[in-house]
């Protein structure tokens, strides 16, 4: 085999390229088969590995950082929807798997009105609403990552609520902006830090019947 070396712009790299794209591969183990099957340098595979290899390693690995959170987001909200309809226990472990493992000690958020509550203030207030309100529905809707990285995601979500007694209306929806951080403990290894909610518009909510 001769593996001179090719540029990036050459015949040979060009086809490598396209071979890779056409099999849906981009593995070390389907580089390593490309440059035998076109005669690439050791150059060229570095070439590969460098620039085809890596962007779809970060693609992948951000659509599954994506598919966790989203999961972390609709399954916390499901846990309030059965906690408010007492639909599960209230004792301190079904709590603590809920809600405390999923927080962290510096969690804040801020509801549509413009309130900051401390996790120290909103969790008791979780817990006290327990079987308070058992025709509470949420459903979410447009779970976007916006950023992730160096241990920390920024997410936004729309959250939509029916019956929610001590909203008005209470059939409403809200923009949500979270911020999570790693969190070995946490059932998605996520811990909420921070959640910011603003209303949607009027104009959004009327085209919505809440038929969920």
């Amino acid at each position: 085999m001769n593996r001179k070396g090719s540029t990036p712009g050459s015949e040979a790299l060009r086809r490598a390229v396209a071979w890779l794209s056409d099999h849906g591969r981009h593995d070390a183990t389907a580089i390593e088969e490309a440059c035998r099957r076109f005669d690439l340098s050791p150059a060229d595979e570095e070439f590969l590995l460098r620039e085809c290899r890596e962007p779809h390693a970060g693609r992948a690995q951000a659509a599954a950082v994506a598919q966790r959170v989203r999961a972390e987001i609709v399954e916390l909200h499901e846990h309030f929807v059965t906690w408010y309809a007492g639909r599960c226990d209230a004792d301190d472990a079904t709590f603590e798997r809920f809600f405390s493992c999923r927080f962290s000690p510096d969690f804040a958020i801020v509801l549509p009105a413009g309130t900051l509550h401390a996790g120290v203030d909103f969790l008791p207030v979780l817990r006290a609403g327990h079987g308070s309100n058992a025709d509470f529905r949420i459903c979410i809707r447009d779970v976007r990552v916006r950023e992730a990285g160096a241990g920390l995601v920024v997410a936004t979500y729309e959250e939509w609520q029916r019956n929610a007694r001590n909203s008005s209306p209470a059939d409403n929806a809200r923009l949500t902006t979270a911020v999570l951080v790693g969190a070995t403990h946490a059932p998605r290894r996520f811990a909420w830090l921070h959640a910011h909610e603003t209303w949607l518009p009027s104009s959004v909510l009327t085209a919505d019947r809440f038929e969920f």
